[in-house]
């Protein structure tokens, strides 16, 4: 049980310290923004006036609760896997969604301090 508080930690200090380091390099004249144009890309999403447009452009870096959240998302995945790979820790699938819902809301309230109250553009 020890392993799974201390993997946990380390995955959700380890996914906002991610976050708010994606985040900062895609900010307009970063590293990048200047490989990939990430800003204009974003832009064009966003000017596009689609649903699908709208919803990248925001889960991409328009929106730091979006990009939090997406990136949280993304990594639960990952901290699924290794949990299961690494541990012999096998609960009841029920235990899941409860986990998904606790991981998703502190995962993302860490991104998004991370990045708004720790990055200062």
């Amino acid at each position: 049980m020890l392993e799974l508080i201390i993997i946990t930690i380390g995955f959700l200090v380890g996914v906002a310290s991610f976050s708010m380091i994606f985040f900062a390099s895609i900010q307009k004249g970063q590293w990048l923004d200047m490989m990939f144009n990430w800003q204009n890309q974003l832009r064009e999403w966003d000017m596009s006036g689609t649903k699908k447009g709208l919803i990248l452009s925001k889960i991409l870096g328009y929106c730091e609760l979006c990009f939090s959240h997406f990136t949280a998302f993304i990594w639960f995945w990952i901290y699924i896997a290794v949990i299961l790979y690494f541990i012999d820790f096998n609960p009841p699938i029920a235990i899941f969604p409860i986990w998904y819902l606790l991981y998703m809301s502190i995962s993302t309230n860490i991104n998004l301090y991370f990045i708004t109250k720790l990055f200062k553009p």
